[in-house]
């Protein structure tokens, strides 16, 4: 704050200073007969002008967003007379950009592509972004990202990593982080993913990927199907990890407890750290609304 009032008084000092030079003939005179105040006026005006940045660099963004804001509606819905590349991506001619701010295309939100264009290994139609943080792809079809097969017709995602605080760390590419699942999708050795199942990637683990799997899987204990599973896997190994919030299909007897259809079931891998061993599947009655999302087009899970 400080520094904007020092930097506030020296734009105020520098447009009166000049405001009078300019139209006061005598005070031109006057300095003109003394030498003394000449060379001080050429030490000030630098040091005014130096002490002013912060303002003018402030006044200039506003006229800036003034712009943008002002702008006809025509000048946030543009295409691309030629060839651009935002942030990385290769746009060609005949690109239509929806812009969040008039005249910047990095601000872009959607773009609808001629033609099928390929950007991160996906033959996309058009790309949803939030820059710089992530953007997300659709195409046609069924396209194979990272090992996984997925729908394209939905958003296949990707983001830039963070470090340990969470911050955006720009210098680092884009990398996969979700879609709807296509056919023929495995994890934990031999479990087919039903399609239309979501996968997204942790918001505490980069290393794992969940999966929100409304229909039942052969997951649960002994084999037991669970439906309506947040599924969490290691992202190299597919390996599972966790499973959250779940749902009994049928009833289930398990170590002398009979527990009914629809009964919460969660696991989480034995610690070596507890001692005894806590018991790794956990039944509960079901809580409203589940955490996550109970259909196929919802949000991902919430862990």
């Amino acid at each position: 704050m400080a520094i904007i009032l020092v930097s506030l008084f020296a734009t105020v000092a520098l447009v009166i200073g000049g405001l009078l030079l300019a139209l006061i003939a005598p005070l031109r005179r006057g300095i003109g007969r003394r030498p003394k105040l000449q060379v001080g006026l050429v030490v000030a005006f630098p040091l005014l002008l130096i002490a002013s940045l912060p303002t003018l660099v402030l006044v200039i963004a506003g006229i800036g967003a003034s712009r943008s804001v002002n702008a006809p509606e025509s000048e946030r819905h543009v295409t691309l007379e030629r060839a651009r590349t935002i942030d990385t991506f290769d746009m060609p001619v005949g690109t239509r950009l929806d812009l969040v701010a008039a005249y910047e295309l990095s601000s872009f939100k959607h773009a609808e592509f001629p033609h099928p264009v390929k950007i991160l290994g996906v033959t996309a139609t058009a790309m949803n972004s939030v820059l710089p943080y992530s953007i997300g792809l659709t195409g046609t079809g069924e396209q194979v990202v990272d090992g996984w097969t997925c729908n394209a017709t939905g958003e296949i995602k990707f983001s830039r990593s963070d470090d340990q605080n969470h911050n955006l760390d720009v210098d680092f590419p884009f990398h996969f982080s979700g879609c709807i699942l296509g056919r023929g999708n495995r994890i934990a050795g031999n479990v087919v993913i039903p399609e239309h199942a979501r996968l997204s990637e942790s918001m505490l683990d980069k290393s794992a990927l969940n999966i929100r799997v409304a229909k039942p899987l052969p997951i649960g204990p002994g084999g037991a199907l669970l439906e309506r599973s947040c599924v969490t896997i290691n992202r190299d190994s597919r390996t599972l990890t966790r499973i959250d919030d779940a749902r009994l299909v049928r009833p289930l007897k398990w170590k002398n407890v009979v527990w009914p259809a629809g009964t919460q079931v969660d696991w989480y891998p034995p610690s070596q750290e507890t001692q005894p061993a806590e018991e790794p599947w956990r039944f509960s009655k079901p809580s409203f609304p589940p955490s996550g999302t109970s259909d196929d087009n919802g949000n991902t899970c919430l862990v």
